[in-house]
């Protein structure tokens, strides 16, 4: 699927994720916490369904719409968890303490309690240690039908459903050890080998659901020096089966029977529940994007199978129990939490798609990222304006780059950053003083990847598409996530739009620019970033307040970091008698490459007038020291950047 597909995607999922949250509120209890199973139960049932809870609650929280923000859910976190803690672990007239019930309330009790500021009580920790216990011994009983590794109800064979809901229960509080993910592990592969022999047999008991789930299963429990090579060719055989199982209207045949509710009838595998599982695991990523067009085919059906509620929003029925009316809340959640992993799914899809597009090596952005690192270790400090004792490396890591950082978790999950937390930026200042560089190890700090756009991407078409090229690449850039954006070179792109010098070309590109860098800052799941020598000849509508959050001047390095850098050049300078105070005139203005091509030729300097000579040489010849021409006026850089420093802004953090 390429961008222009992917985006249409988006859109749909968008407006039908925006009723997440008021669509699962018809099914909430205020006063347990909980939700009810049915759309058309009386108003005033107070009786939660435990799986049900589960599946809302897991997905609320995975969506981000377990907040504070959400009070009416956030605020009974507590009540909930005391809820379910004080009630039997069972459900839908099943076994007291199984490993179905017990297992999606715990996952909702582990899920609650991130999300709770204080201590769980020591009731709910007991409760909590009893319930792994239960789980644990599910997977490590060998007799009366048990197979060690699989879980299962009493009087219904082992199921690769109910095992993948134990062991990523386990995962989520560590407590899957080493002993029972081997048992998995190849109880796992021995049950793929099964459903791939159902399946090309033609047999009537083929189901893709069993045969998803034992995928999960053993993906989720092999480490990767334990599959050969034949055993990823058939697994990656096994995917496409389930795929190619899909109907014509995005649905799978119905799965073979789960157990039995004595209430309702036989339980099934749902679809879009199915679906949520294999979206979210990590190892998956690369299918998940290979069949992007089966699953976008499942997104398609949603609006033709939904139920319209009175008062705005869709539910969906599981289509298991013909008899019940209405769209059911645990199946409506498995729809919006599937509608939420996708669309992480369609942003890679998207950063892939627009980096293929400008012909840019693509890294994809880190889940796991290192604390304790350093900030742009090779690069050389620089002060800010006039104050000697700023630090430009320190103010860009703790006013830009740590806010981000910090809730980079944010844009991960699908949500925008806050508005205090600044993501725009203009580093501007004369040639060679690294601010491409800086930009890289922003990159480089967020493990986000940086995609740089010079004007030659705009060109490269011919002149008479540089229109429709910019429109589709900010359009693209616009619609990026979790990516950092480098503008570089774009001075003559950006002018004064009433500036006599400014072209026809520049001042459409400039009038373009606008409401994409309007919509940038509106979604904030970017770091986007210009680099300019003229910060000057921007267009006031692009560098006035709201813009760009931080506009900071990048000057060469201080002498104290050159110094630093090459200690041996001062000791030289020394032992020539020249005076501190004079060398660092010299040495003030050059920039890095300057002043690393002076390095090597005062290292064989014989003496001091040599040394003088060289340093005087390179002083008059340095960038800061050059004049600069346009049709108005002629003036030194070094000039030209202290008329700038009035431009200067940085964010203020909270």
């Amino acid at each position: 699927m390429n961008f222009f597909e992917l985006s249409e995607l988006q859109r749909e999922i968008a407006s039908l994720k925006e009723y997440h949250e008021v669509s699962l509120m018809y099914y909430f209890l205020k006063t347990s916490g909980g939700f009810r199973h049915l759309y058309k139960s009386d108003s005033k049932t107070i009786e939660y369904s435990k799986s049900s809870t589960s599946t809302c609650v897991l997905s609320l929280i995975a969506a981000g719409l377990w907040t504070p923000k959400q009070s009416l859910f956030f605020e009974q976190t507590n009540t909930l968890i005391d809820t379910i803690v004080n009630e039997n672990w069972t459900s839908a007239e099943l076994e007291n303490e199984n490993p179905f019930t017990v297992a999606f309330l715990l996952e909702c009790i582990l899920a609650l309690k991130e999300k709770v500021p204080q201590t769980l009580n020591n009731k709910t920790e007991i409760k909590i240690a009893e319930a792994i216990k239960i789980l644990i011994n599910s997977l490590q009983q060998e007799k009366d039908g048990y197979v060690k590794g699989a879980a299962k109800l009493a009087g219904y064979p082992p199921s690769a459903f109910l095992t993948q809901l134990v062991v990523r229960v386990l995962i989520r509080c560590e407590k899957l050890d080493d002993e029972i993910r081997i048992s998995v592990h190849k109880w796992s592969w021995s049950q793929i080998e099964h459903e791939l022999s159902l399946i090309y047999s033609g047999s009537k008991s083929a189901d893709p659901y069993a045969l998803a789930y034992s995928i999960l299963l053993y993906v989720s429990c092999t480490k990767s020096f334990e599959s050969t090579p034949d055993e990823s060719h058939i697994l990656s055989k096994a995917i496409s089966c389930i795929f190619e199982s899909q109907l014509e209207d995005g649905s799978w045949p119905r799965s073979r029977p789960l157990f039995h509710y004595p209430s309702f009838g036989n339980a099934y595998c749902f679809e879009y529940e199915m679906l949520t599982q294999f979206l979210q695991e990590k190892e998956l990523l690369e299918y998940s994007l290979k069949y992007l067009p089966n699953l976008s085919l499942a997104v398609k059906r949603l609006r033709d199978i939904s139920y319209e509620f009175e008062q705005g929003g869709y539910g969906w029925a599981s289509d298991h129990h013909p008899q019940i009316a209405g769209p059911e809340s645990w199946s409506t959640a498995s729809v919006y939490h599937f509608l939420h992993v996708f669309n992480r799914v369609i942003s890679e899809a998207i950063r892939r798609s627009v980096f293929d597009y400008v012909e840019l090596e693509y890294t994809m952005p880190s889940f796991k990222i290192e604390g304790n690192r350093t900030f742009c270790p090779d690069l050389w400090d620089s002060q800010i304006g006039e104050d000697e004792d700023s630090s430009l490396k320190e103010t860009i890591f703790n006013n830009f780059v740590i806010p981000i950082f910090r809730h980079s978790e944010y844009v991960e999950n699908g949500c925008d950053l806050p508005i205090s937390v600044p993501m725009s930026a203009v580093f501007y200042g004369p040639p060679g003083t690294a601010k491409t560089k800086l930009a890289q190890s922003i990159s480089e700090y967020l493990k986000w990847p940086l995609l740089t756009i010079d004007p030659s991407k705009l060109v490269r078409h011919g002149l008479d598409q540089v229109q429709a090229e910019a429109n589709s690449l900010f359009s693209m850039i616009a619609n990026l996530e979790r990516c950092v954006v480098l503008l570089d070179e774009f001075d003559e792109m950006m002018r004064e739009r009433t500036s006599p010098q400014a072209e026809t070309l520049s001042r459409f590109l400039t009038t373009a620019m606008l409401p994409k860098l309007s919509l940038i800052n509106l979604r904030r799941r970017i770091v986007f970033i210009v680099a300019t020598n003229y910060i000057n000849h921007f267009d006031f509508a692009i560098r006035r307040p709201g813009r760009f959050d931080l506009i900071i001047q990048v000057m060469p390095p201080k002498v104290s970091s050159k110094i630093n850098a090459f200690p041996e050049i001062e000791t030289l300078l020394n032992n020539f008698q020249i005076k501190e105070i004079e060398f660092k005139k010299y040495l003030e203005p050059l920039t890095y490459s300057e002043f690393m091509k002076l390095v090597k030729l005062l290292k064989k300097s014989e003496n001091r007038q040599h040394a003088e000579q060289l340093m005087t040489k390179t002083f008059e010849k340095c960038t800061l020291l050059q004049e600069i021409s346009d049709e108005e006026n002629s003036k030194r850089w070094i000039d030209e950047c202290a008329l700038q420093v009035k431009y200067i802004r940085i964010p203020n953090i909270i």
